[in-house]
């Protein structure tokens, strides 16, 4: 269903199936928690190597310390080279990484990849990866929102619909959208908060901890499924800031003033 029917209360939706509007949030709700739990838990550091292995071991664009790419190549090639010459190991007792051995061991579990290996490395970044699983969560998040919506205004009275489409146009066209378009909000409130974040921190997503995860993906669905539930209301907030020299902003056919102090819708 992509547009409920607001006709009469004893009238089904339009497509004959009255319980659509009830089990398309629980649908999106099931599906936004399996990608949520992907993303906390599947691990997809091996998955991006396979995929970029030279960005992985350059230096400067790289986010591996030694530790971590020992970590790498002890889980891509099952061990990790050592050297016996220098200092450092009859000092500590602890043979020093053979660096050099480590990244040409690397490359060479990387180049000898299979394609369908490869693809399915691509598909575990697509879902369990934190910003493209995150903006998956969004979309999904913005899509219940619209549901929800829809489902809102199907059990309203006769009266009471018939009375907010009349009264406040831009609201019910925002309530009874179709979930699709809601989940498209949805991403694009995530894409915005996105670039707040790298506004405050230059990387948000560097080695994200399943805390740093989980708040982020928590706001991002919040905001989307705000957005997809009436997307009214966040642009009313946008308009509602002042700015020199500007005019008075209407939302819909009320100024925002008015909308304040009138019903709070």
């Amino acid at each position: 269903m992509d547009r409920i029917d607001v006709g009469s209360s004893e009238n089904p939706p339009a497509g004959g199936n009255s319980e659509t509007p009830h089990v398309t949030p629980l649908i999106f709700a099931i599906l936004w928690l399996l990608f949520f739990t992907a993303g906390m838990i599947v691990e997809t550091a091996t998955s991006r190597f396979f995929l970029a292995p030279i960005t992985t071991l350059t230096d400067k664009a790289g986010d591996l310390d030694e530790k971590g790419l020992s970590t790498l190549a002890l889980a891509v090639t099952g061990s990790v080279p050592t050297t016996t010459s220098g200092s450092g190991a009859a000092l500590t007792g602890v043979a020093p990484l053979d660096m050099p051995a480590l990244r040409r061991n690397l490359l060479e579990a990387a180049d000898g990849r299979s394609g369908s290996r490869q693809l399915f490395d691509y598909l575990i970044c697509l879902v369990c990866y934190s910003p493209v699983n995150i903006a998956v969560l969004s979309l999904i998040a913005g899509a219940m929102g619209g549901a929800m919506s829809n489902l809102y205004v199907s059990a309203l009275p006769e009266k009471e619909r018939k009375r907010l489409e009349e009264h406040e146009p831009v609201t019910f066209q925002a309530l009874v959208q179709s979930h699709w378009v809601a989940a498209v909000e949805g991403l694009i409130g995530y894409v915005c908060l996105v670039a707040g974040l790298y506004v405050l921190v230059d990387d948000p997503f560097r080695n994200p901890t399943p805390a740093s995860y989980t708040k982020i993906a928590g706001i991002a669905s919040a905001v989307a499924f705000a957005v997809g539930y009436d997307h009214t209301r966040f642009s009313g907030l946008l308009r509602s800031i002042p700015v020199p020299g500007g005019a008075p902003t209407k939302v819909g056919n009320q100024s925002v003033t008015e909308r304040a102090d009138g019903d709070g819708k």
